[in-house]
């Protein structure tokens, strides 16, 4: 690894990341959760923005990915 200045180094730290969630029910009164793989726990659907992208685009996928789970499931 070569030597960076520190001032160079934080000037390229990424300064800003965007995430979204979303808080979906259904005329019930069901909240909509999701159970991703890589945690111990339920949460809201949403992820990280990407750049140049729409936030509310961030919550689709896995809006997307429970609901053909749930199909998958049989429920």
């Amino acid at each position: 690894m070569t030597w960076t200045e520190p001032a160079t180094w934080y000037a390229n730290l990424a300064s800003f990341y965007a995430a979204a969630a979303a808080f979906i029910t259904n005329p019930a009164g069901n909240v909509l959760l999701v159970k991703p793989t890589y945690r111990d726990h339920w949460a809201f659907p949403g992820g990280y923005v990407d750049e140049g992208g729409a936030v509310s685009l961030t919550v689709f996928p896995a809006i997307l990915v429970s609901r053909f789970q749930r199909l998958g499931s049989g429920r």
